[in-house]
């Protein structure tokens, strides 16, 4: 069944994001920014829809109306019949989905008069695979960088609807002219304590920077590892180690303000909130130039980046910012100046709300099925994580996380 709609923009239009569940870090933080600054820019009735937990002590977001599903986790039918009956009731004209592999059958058989947005925030197959499949059911398109939309658009052949690039955005602090640092430089590390992630890089980068005679301390924001800590405890030397474990979002600014160098380690991070964060208060992010990263860091400008796993390149970067403390200073501004402006909770909220209206405007036909006929597809690709034990998996994604370019590329195209 086609589906066309008049392109008639209304100035109170009903727009939910949908999200698992909300509180945390990643796509959470994403989905109630969004929600929030859109609410800000316009006279739109703003919901989100948090299909399956949300937490009881979880703060209300202005302008933004919440709804806790409690649909299971474990039964994606029930989960699918459930939100649709909760649409069929609450009527919205748009709706945003981020990150919900039990609810993604639904897209082809939601109501005709539904304008869906799918929103992708990583490059993974795995996540991209819906959007292939039911690309013709779909309104809207948003990959959250550039990144994320060079790896979907080759994928979206039969795509016709509006497709836009929408680079997350925060809120941040007040800003902070920060002078050069007159003692040894301060690191950061920022981020899960996992391979991916780039944690278990520091040990290494640790003895370059000890090898070039560096006077440094090192913070840790995101969690802790026995077999990582015992590991930099045995090279660290002089260098001072903090473990500062996770987190509230406010503290982990106030650490922020005080460190000079984010090591920003990811192997190919699909945004990079933390970055930005970073740089927002004037923390000079020195990584590598992989996924989002290299989207947000003009090298030599707002930072430096170097290749995939060039530990002594990082270790030379943070040498250059220790000897010329001038240079850091103009990155530190230039930093704080990129994050303020490019990724700040208002342009973000332009973005989502020039998106919204497109979409509403457009009267491109999608295809959708009578909900009566709905039937849960089997799910193939699911074979590796329901039949491979979890101890298992752990495992082979430990020894493939050792090969970065190897990670990256069954992550992007094979789905691991």
């Amino acid at each position: 069944m086609n589906s066309k709609k008049g392109a008639h923009i209304s100035p109170k239009s009903k727009v939910v994001w949908l999200v698992g569940y909300l509180g945390g870090r990643g796509v959470t933080v994403v989905v109630e920014q969004a929600a929030k600054a859109v609410a800000a820019l316009s006279a739109h009735d703003i919901h989100i829809v948090c299909v399956h937990e949300l937490p009881e002590d979880f703060c209300p977001i202005p302008g933004v109306t919440l709804h806790d599903l409690k649909l299971p986790r474990d039964d994606d039918e029930v989960a699918c019949r459930g939100l649709y009956a909760w649409i069929k009731q609450e009527q919205p004209d748009v709706v945003l989905y981020n990150d919900i592999p039990t609810v993604e059958a639904l897209w082809p058989y939601l109501p005709s008069e539904v304008r869906a947005i799918g929103v992708l925030h990583d490059v993974a197959f795995g996540w991209r695979r819906p959007f292939i499949e039911y690309q013709k059911a779909l309104n809207g398109v948003a990959a959250v960088s550039p990144f994320v939309m060079d790896a979907l658009k080759k994928d979206l052949t039969s795509y016709s609807g509006v497709l836009r690039t929408i680079d997350n955005g925060t809120e941040y602090p007040d800003s902070v002219e920060r002078a050069a640092p007159q003692g040894s430089l301060h690191l950061l590390f920022f981020g899960a304590i996992d391979r991916q992630k780039g944690a278990y890089d520091l040990p290494a980068v640790i003895r370059a920077c000890r090898r070039r005679g560096l006077a440094c301390s090192l913070s840790i924001i995101g969690g802790e590892a026995d077999d990582l800590k015992e590991e930099i405890a045995q090279v660290a030397g002089p260098i001072e180690v903090n473990w500062l474990g996770r987190l509230p979002r406010k503290e982990c600014f106030e650490q922020l303000v005080n460190c000079d160098v984010l090591l920003s380690l990811s192997r190919g991070e699909s945004f990079g909130l933390v970055t930005v964060e970073a740089m927002s208060m004037g923390c000079v992010p020195v990584g590598y130039a992989e996924g989002g990263t290299r989207d947000i860091v003009i090298s030599g400008e707002s930072g430096v980046l170097v290749p995939l796993c060039d530990l002594e390149g990082i270790a030379a970067a943070v040498q250059t910012l220790d000897q010329d403390r001038e240079r850091w200073q103009q990155m530190s501004r230039a930093a704080s100046q990129r994050a303020r402006e490019v990724y700040s909770l208002e342009a973000m909220g332009q973005r989502y709300l020039n998106l919204i209206e497109s979409v509403m405007g457009s009267e491109v036909a999608v295809e959708r099925c009578d909900f009566s006929n709905f039937r849960m597809p089997r799910k193939k690709y699911r074979r590796y994580a329901t039949y491979v034990p979890a101890s298992v998996r752990k495992r082979i994604n430990q020894i493939v996380a050792c090969s970065p370019r190897l990670e990256n590329f069954l992550r992007k195209y094979k789905g691991v």
